[in-house]
């Protein structure tokens, strides 16, 4: 049998610093080895269960925690013995792992926390958890009801705006939560001889060298601004002065609309400077209704012309 890679220093200390916390969450950049060592925390996890609720994982779709989590748990040569202790039939919403019952749950919109209404969960594993609706997660959250019980989750860092990170990782003592941050320096996989070993590494970095909001991301494992970014090349350290320092404006060229129903509708003012450069002067969001998933377009097309008409720049007037 092939042995299992030996786990980093770093990673030895998140798992043991894991069960100190309520919930546990492995971020960072790709092929940082963070889903590795949070599989086998979960592993630890369930032999300490008590049997007092339920075992779940969560990802985006079944399909996805299949290929992700429980298809991972299943390679002998990143756990040996404990692979085989990992049983489930394709397309079954249920696994045995170390004897136990766990059940899989798919949470790709904002009505999936209904699966787990009314659920006593002791142990919750978290695939991806930037996917996950921020409804479903504070339902889970509601769920650990019983003593000793834990969440543990992984993900690849999203926009600096995201629930998950604004909500919970920024108070993270707050929500009795901790956070482990990994990049693929990480890895001890690309530096003890492993294939593809640290080439690998060279490889990626040069990938996305040319895009900086997303070597940040993947590579840095940064949390940066994709989404609602004004371009690729975003950086709020550069690209952003406070509203008050806006320069005069030579004339208000338009506003740039992309209009939901099953999403947030955004519009954001457009002006042209006297210094000749272009600005984002303000912007209106829209969020969909959490339960009918849209806005009534006359009802937003209102909202848009009530927002249009009131004062968009410091000084209130062009010079």
């Amino acid at each position: 049998m092939t042995r299992p890679p030996a786990l980093s220093r770093k990673q030895r200390w998140s798992i043991a610093r894991a069960s100190r916390r309520k919930i546990a969450l492995w971020v960072g950049a790709v092929s940082a080895g963070k889903t590795m060592v949070s599989l086998l925390a979960l592993f630890i996890a369930i032999r300490h269960t008590k049997g007092r609720g339920l075992i779940v994982i969560v990802g985006k779709t079944l399909q996805t925690i299949e290929r992700n989590v429980i298809g991972e748990m299943q390679k002998p040569e990143l756990f040996g013995r404990l692979a085989k202790q990992v049983k489930h039939t394709t397309g079954s919403n249920t696994a045995i792992i170390l004897g136990r019952v766990v059940h899989l749950v798919g949470a790709n919109d904002a009505r999936s926390e209904e699966k787990i209404r009314g659920s006593t969960i002791e142990l919750a594993y978290v695939d991806e958890a930037t996917l996950v609706p921020e409804a479903f997660w504070a339902m889970l959250l509601t769920r650990l009801r019983v003593a000793g019980a834990r969440l543990l989750a992984t993900t690849n860092p999203g926009s600096s705006q995201h629930w998950l990170r604004v909500k919970y990782i920024l108070d993270a003592d707050a929500q009795n939560m901790i956070v482990f941050h990994f990049t693929m320096h990480d890895n001890p996989l690309y530096f003890e001889g492993g294939d593809p070993g640290p080439s690998y590494i060279a490889d990626m970095e040069a990938s996305f060298r040319k895009s900086k909001l997303f070597f940040d991301r993947f590579i840095r494992g940064l949390w940066t601004n994709a989404e609602g970014a004004i371009y690729d090349g975003w950086d709020p350290a550069e690209h952003v002065i406070p509203w008050e320092q806006l320069p005069p404006m030579y004339r208000l060229l338009g506003v740039g609309m992309d209009f939901g129903t099953q999403h947030a509708t955004s519009v954001i003012l457009l002006g042209l400077g006297y210094d000749r450069k272009l600005y984002a002067i303000d912007e209106l969001r829209i969020e969909s209704d959490a339960q009918t998933h849209r806005q009534a377009p006359s009802v937003q097309a209102k909202a848009i012309a009530d927002w249009l008409k009131i004062n968009h720049l410091p000084e209130g007037f062009l010079r």
